[in-house]
């Protein structure tokens, strides 16, 4: 059975972006609602140094996926190396945020896993064990609530700038693991 909520980190030129704290502050809320725990994947080359930190976030484990292909973001590099850890792992939710490259991600990754999505997320809960997302519809007049059943990874994307950061917590660290993969 699905476990875990994963989140997709974002790093350009090798910085860890703002949207990557984002979601993971927000992974961690969702882990805690389901009694879980919240890993990152953080994909480039010469990054692994990167990883420790967002543990202070919330992170309880960092999966690092260093590549020379995976240095600047390509869609099909990413998508080829997210999809096959997460087919292999299983994850029960699936968070990234809803940047350019995000939004691209997203949209490509959701259809290599054959999975549904919400993009452009405000907030989010829990509801009987899964996933409930809030999105704006109609040019932001409305809000749509979508929720997700019997489909895993629960795949959404947080919109930018919306999400709470947690204050990073320096006493606590993230396991920092190589992903395996080809």
């Amino acid at each position: 059975m699905a476990q875990g909520v994963w989140t997709i980190a974002e790093q350009r030129d090798g910085e860890i972006r703002k949207i990557t704290y984002e979601i993971v502050s927000e992974g961690r809320r969702i882990a805690d609602a389901l009694g879980q725990e919240v890993t990152v994947l953080l994909l480039g080359n010469n990054i692994k140094e990167k990883a420790a930190e967002l543990g202070h976030y919330g992170a309880d484990k960092v999966m690092v996926a260093e590549d020379p292909r995976l240095e600047t973001y390509t869609s099909d590099a990413y998508v080829s190396v997210i999809s096959e850890l997460v087919k292999a792992d299983d994850p029960a939710v699936l968070l990234i945020g809803a940047s350019f490259q995000g939004k691209d991600l997203s949209a490509r990754l959701s259809g290599k896993l054959g999975v549904g999505m919400a993009q452009d997320c405000t907030a989010f809960s829990i509801e009987d064990g899964n996933l409930v997302a809030i999105r704006p519809i109609y040019a932001g007049k409305a809000y749509a609530k979508v929720t997700f059943e019997n489909s895993w990874p629960q795949m959404a994307t947080a919109r930018p700038k919306v999400m709470s950061i947690n204050e990073p917590d320096t006493s606590k660290s993230a396991d920092v693991l190589d992903a395996a993969f080809s």
